[in-house]
């Protein structure tokens, strides 16, 4: 079972993709610094239970420690940071019954949503659902996808999943699963998952039988492929990573 260590270096002082907040832009920095640090942590920068430091932060936003701190406070609210007062902060480390947990209920949110898509679905939604697809299809391909081939995969199964949420037809619904799916996300890129062939292959594969559900409007297949899928997502975070050799 993967555990990521507690110690810390310095992550942001090379990214480029890290910008100091614009002040003049009309949004308060306090909003600018969530979302700056939000993508950072989803872009798996850092792994659970390490540290972020509030002078490097500041530094590289180039901004006072004040809309640093409401940032971090926001993100220890919604469950992706833990702050120790006069300790510091760090990504919140999960249990493995956390996750777990975690996976039935959102596999619960998403099969029902795929039983509705399978009731609703059009034809043209189901065309864009291949689409994509065939797109996940080509990254399968690759013998051992590097970190453009996982940004990418992870962009197209964001989409595939938001496309058979939007057939359900079932606004409300789709909002809460989204918001479950953001934090699964983040369980990928936090817990020293990559995306290897392997395990690509395998989820393009539940892809498929999903699919085949959705195109055939049976229901109930394409709730427990949606489930079993996404249950799938869960258990493969806990598998060791191979080494080279």
């Amino acid at each position: 079972m993967p555990r990521p260590s507690s110690a810390s270096s310095s992550r942001l002082a090379n990214d480029p993709l890290v910008q100091p907040l614009a002040a003049n832009d009309g949004t308060p920095l306090a909003v600018q610094a969530y979302t700056a640090i939000r993508e950072i942590l989803f872009r798996g920068v850092f792994q659970q239970g390490e540290a972020l430091r509030m002078e490097e932060l500041c530094e590289r936003l180039g901004t006072s420690k004040q809309p640093i701190a409401d940032a971090l406070k926001r993100l220890d609210h919604e469950g992706y940071l833990t702050i120790v007062p006069q300790v510091g902060c760090h990504v919140r480390r999960y249990t493995y019954d956390e996750v777990r947990d975690y996976y039935r209920l959102y596999g619960a949110a998403e099969g029902l949503l795929a039983e509705l898509a399978a009731h609703r679905i059009t034809p043209g939604q189901i065309a864009m659902l291949e689409a994509v697809s065939v797109e996940i299809g080509m990254l399968v391909a690759a013998p051992s996808p590097r970190l453009p081939e996982a940004l990418r995969y992870r962009q197209l199964n964001r989409q595939f999943h938001s496309l058979v949420r939007d057939a359900a037809s079932s606004w409300l619904a789709a909002q809460g699963a989204a918001a479950m799916f953001d934090r699964s996300d983040f369980f990928t890129v936090t817990m020293r998952h990559s995306v290897r062939a392997d395990r690509l292959r395998r989820a393009h594969a539940e892809h498929g039988e999903l699919l085949a559900a959705l195109r055939n409007r049976n229901e109930k297949t394409a709730r427990t492929a949606m489930e079993q899928h996404v249950l799938a997502v869960g258990a493969r975070l806990w598998e060791p990573e191979k080494t080279s050799g």
